[in-house]
This record gives structure tokens, C-alpha cells and sequence, in this order.
């Protein structure tokens, strides 16, 4: 359901079209019981007040007046906004979450769990231990205290548990100082035979500066695969194309001095059907016979200066039928103004003309293949 300010919009949006002298408006105006048979003239000569335009909105929103809209929108919450009850502050409680199938059993204090437990049983019995349970190094440690471990292997065997204790032995072995880890890169997993270390500073002599490991994927950089197999672009006959817009029909407007009585012209006249007439009195309408429309627009002077369109030729419609000789003869027997009989025309088609009232010439043409048209 809209908001209460989204109401409001539209209540003034009305107010606004009033004052601007929009025809339309009268047929909304007109929705209120006490302006049912009020004219557009009039209804737009009315003193329209806020409070009026919201009754209209009201009603268009399926409420009988404008304050039971106003209750519905404030009493309506959205849905999942609130979850309980407020508490004394005002704000919403939140619902107490399900308590699991099982319950974890009651951890101990702190203090009796450092006592009382080995690091690696205290390691095992938490998730991370668990973790580190399932792999080699949680092996090692899960079950032995520290103090153990570190008693039970001598140094180096404890520095060559890990690849850092490898290299850490290397540098030992080398003299070398201990800062010159500090920036050292970790090793690469085994792939294989390993090359030599070589003392700091030194390249391979099979690999240009610089790039050393470039071929190497890393956790950071994934290994690129060759160009030879990587998927190609496709061609563009084989991209999608864009999405086609299609018109869907076309509606001709013809000017008129009076709507209602030139849609019932054509109705009575020329077998058309009076599809709608908005306004009271009508300023706008629409007629239509099977697939052919015709909107009718009033004017208050005509449009053409007086002669122009018989001099010209001028045709306001283009219809097409599949039996334009019965057409022909059935408007011929109603009495309408054929300013054109039935004539086979060069390009292949065979079409009349009539003239309505209002002197717009509707052409009315049988359906047939026209001819080519010369270069």
C-alpha cells in the first residue's frame, strides 16, 4: 500500500491540474456525488480546495473519505519491521533464538582449564584445536605438554620440523645473521628436485633478473593458462542481438467541432462503434470498425484555412479493408459523402474517399499487393 505522503502527491498534483484549466480533471471531479452532473466548464470554475482533491484520492483508493486513507496508512507497518513486543525505552524486543538440538556442556573457568589441562589437550578440546588435531602439526602437538616437547627433542630436530627451522638451520650452518631472514620470501612447496641455495645476491644463471618465480602460480597470482587455451571471442554473427522495438498500432486524430456528434456520424453513418467519450461536454473520443480507429479532438476554429483541404487533397485516414467494393457500395446506400468514387488506382490499390462533417477526408482502401514503384 502507497504511503500517506505518496496520497498527499497526488491530492495537490490534482489541485495544480485545476488551476492549469485541464479538461480532465472534471471527470474525477465528477466522482463526488454532489458534482455527479457538473459540466467541465463548471467544474473547472469550481473554488477545487486541498480537501476536496484528497476526498477524490480517497475514493480512487477504495475509502470513503480522507481520514479513513490516513488511518490505514499510519496503522499499517511493513512487514518484518518489528519482531516483539517494545520494551520500556520503546524500542522493538528482539525474539529469543531457538536453543540447539544439543547443548554444548558448560566451559570451565578460565584459570581451571590453564591449570588442570595440557596446551595441546586444551588446544583439542576447542575448535581450533580440532582443527589442528586433523592435520601432521596437530598431531604432533595434540596430547604432549609443552614443556614436554621442548625436553623431549633436542634443537635440531625441533629446527627441522618446519620449513622455517630448514631454512633457519641453513643460515646457522652459513654464519650468517639472523636479520638476513627478516625479508626472506616463504619457500614454494616441493615440486620435485629443489635448486641449491645460493648465497644472497646471487641469480640463477638459467633465469633473467627480475623475474625469477614469474612462472610459479601463487596464492596471490593464478596461474594464467597458454594462449593457445584460452576461449575466443566469438564472432559477431554469433553475438545475441539487440532487443527489437516493435510499434504496435497507429491511431489517427482527426479535429472536430463537436466530438459527440461526430462519433455519432460515424457509428450511425459508417457502421463505427463509439469506443469512449471523456469529458462532459466531450473534447476528446474514440471510434473504431474491426481493426480501424479514429480518435476524434475537439478544436474551437478549424484547422485548415477554408478550401485548403479540397484543394489539396488533403487525407486525414488511411484504412485499409478486404472487401472494399461491398465497403463502397454499403456507404453509398447510407447517404455518405463520397467525394471519391471507387477507383483502381496506378500503384495497384482500389480505394474511395468520404468526407465526414467536419470536412476530414477518410480514404478507404481495398487490401492488394501494390505495384513497384519505378526507380
Amino acid at each position: 500500500m502507497p504511503k500517506l505522503e505518496t496520497y498527499k502527491k497526488q491530492a495537490k498534483l490534482l489541485v495544480r491540474r485545476h488551476r492549469e484549466g485541464n479538461h480532465s480533471i472534471g471527470g474525477r471531479i465528477r466522482q463526488l456525488d454532489r458534482y455527479r452532473e457538473l459540466p467541465d466548464r463548471e467544474a473547472l470554475a469550481l473554488k477545487f480546495p486541498l480537501t476536496e482533491a484528497q476526498e477524490i484520492i480517497a475514493l480512487e483508493a477504495g475509502f470513503a473519505t480522507w481520514a479513513e486513507l490516513k488511518a490505514s496508512t499510519e496503522t499499517a507497518s511493513p512487514a518484518g519491521k518489528r519482531t516483539g513486543s517494545p520494551d520500556s525505552t520503546g524500542a522493538p524486543r528482539r525474539q529469543a533464538m531457538a536453543p540447539p538440538t544439543s547443548a554444548p556442556p558448560a566451559a570451565p573457568a578460565a584459570g581451571e582449564r590453564m591449570a588442570a589441562t595440557p596446551t595441546g589437550e586444551r588446544m583439542a578440546a576447542t575448535p581450533t584445536g580440532k582443527r589442528m588435531a586433523a592435520t601432521p602439526t596437530g598431531e604432533r602437538v595434540a596430547g604432549i605438554p609443552s614443556s614436554e616437547r621442548l625436553a623431549a627433542a633436542p634443537s635440531s630436530e625441533r629446527l627441522a620440523a618446519s620449513p622455517t627451522s630448514e631454512r633457519l638451520a641453513a643460515v646457522l650452518s652459513s654464519k650468517q645473521p639472523m636479520a638476513s631472514l627478516a625479508g626472506e620470501q616463504p619457500a614454494a612447496p616441493p615440486t620435485g628436485k629443489q635448486p641449491e641455495d645460493r648465497p644472497a645476491g646471487e641469480q640463477s644463471e638459467d633465469r633473467p633478473a627480475g623475474k625469477q618465480g614469474a612462472d610459479r602460480p601463487t596464492a596471490e597470482q593464478p596461474a594464467v593458462p597458454p594462449a593457445s587455451e584460452q576461449p575466443e571471442d566469438p564472432p559477431a554473427a554469433q553475438k545475441p542481438a539487440a532487443p527489437h522495438t516493435a510499434a504496435a498500432s497507429a491511431n489517427p486524430v482527426l479535429f472536430v467541432a463537436d466530438v459527440e456528434a461526430s462519433a455519432t456520424y460515424y457509428r450511425d453513418l459508417l457502421g463505427f462503434r463509439i469506443d469512449f467519450l471523456h469529458g462532459k461536454p466531450p473534447f476528446y473520443g474514440s471510434v473504431s470498425r474491426d481493426g480501424a480507429t479514429l480518435h476524434l479532438k475537439f478544436v474551437h476554429e478549424p484547422v485548415f484555412a477554408p478550401g485548403v483541404a479540397e484543394r489539396e487533397g488533403l487525407i486525414m485516414a488511411f484504412v485499409e479493408t478486404p472487401s472494399v467494393r461491398d465497403l463502397y457500395a454499403e456507404y453509398l446506400a447510407a447517404g455518405a459523402e463520397i467525394v471519391q468514387k471507387l477507383t483502381k488506382q496506378l500503384w495497384g490499390g482500389t480505394d474511395f474517399i468520404v468526407r465526414d462533417p467536419d470536412g476530414n477526408a477518410i480514404a478507404f482502401v481495398g487490401l492488394a499487393r501494390p505495384l513497384p514503384l519505378p526507380c
